[in-house]
């Protein structure tokens, strides 16, 4: 028995695979299973990942917090390199101190954290 193509079905280009969705969800669990065992508090996904509404190719939008004395860009690269992620991941890497100064002042950590998928640690209170 043949099913006939249905009109009602809209194919959008570009449009995320579901298998496709549940590797990068998979990948993010394994980035944030690193950054935990590099000391990281605090670990989100943020932005289209996190919202269902990424799409084929789209990356995965990180942020951590963990203890470091490092500069901002140099603790990026280091933490990326340790993690080795497996697809385009834009990681952002805040020390305590750092995290506590943007989460009070900058209504796009605070929108990241309060929506994102929260993948270690403990979302901060209001």
């Amino acid at each position: 028995m043949s099913v006939a193509p249905s009109s009602d079905v809209l194919i959008v280009p570009g449009a995320e695979d579901p298998g496709e969705r549940e590797f990068a969800l998979a990948e993010a669990r394994r980035q944030a299973a690193e950054l935990a065992r590099l000391g990281a508090t605090l670990v989100v996904l943020f932005g289209s990942r996190a919202s269902g509404r990424g799409r084929k190719g789209s990356d995965l939008d990180v942020l951590a917090v963990m203890p470091s004395d490092e500069r901002f860009l140099d603790r990026i690269a280091r933490v990326h390199a340790a993690i080795r992620p497996r697809v385009p991941t834009d990681l952002l890497v805040y020390s305590p101190d750092e995290f506590e100064r943007m989460w009070r002042g900058r209504a796009f950590i605070y929108d990241a954290v309060q929506q994102g998928m929260l993948l270690h640690g403990t979302r901060p209170e209001g």
